[in-house]
């Protein structure tokens, strides 16, 4: 009830190939956008990480594939990651088509618990 979070997605042709998403997520409280910064605390950058690679390694113990960093997966978030807030009010990470794994693996998301 305190955030409103949202998608915009498109494509450039006829096929889901060139597709983008861009998430948008406002308090609504202030009425100004939100960051994962101001939901997980300073050091949101090294909690973030941490957990992703943790799901991640939970993931492929059951199966699912990923990019090694070599070949272009998963290396830390950066200020525009794009996320989403759930209903509990956490924020979800959502890595695109082909960023970080197979494309069969369509887009990848990882719910970030903790913080402040």
């Amino acid at each position: 009830s305190d955030y409103l979070s949202f998608v915009v997605w498109g494509t450039e042709s006829w096929t889901t190939a060139y597709s983008e998403s861009r998430y948008y997520n406002m308090d609504l409280r202030t009425g100004k956008m939100v960051t994962l910064k101001e939901m997980l605390g300073g050091d949101y950058v090294e909690l973030v990480n941490e957990s992703i690679k943790k799901q991640i390694a939970e993931k492929q113990k059951s199966g699912e594939t990923f990019f090694t960093e070599e070949e272009g997966g998963f290396a830390g978030i950066s200020e525009d990651t794009k996320f989403y807030i759930n209903g509990e009010n956490h924020p979800v990470i959502v890595f695109e088509k082909y960023e970080i794994a197979p494309g069969s693996s369509g887009e990848i998301e990882f719910e970030i618990t903790g913080g402040k």
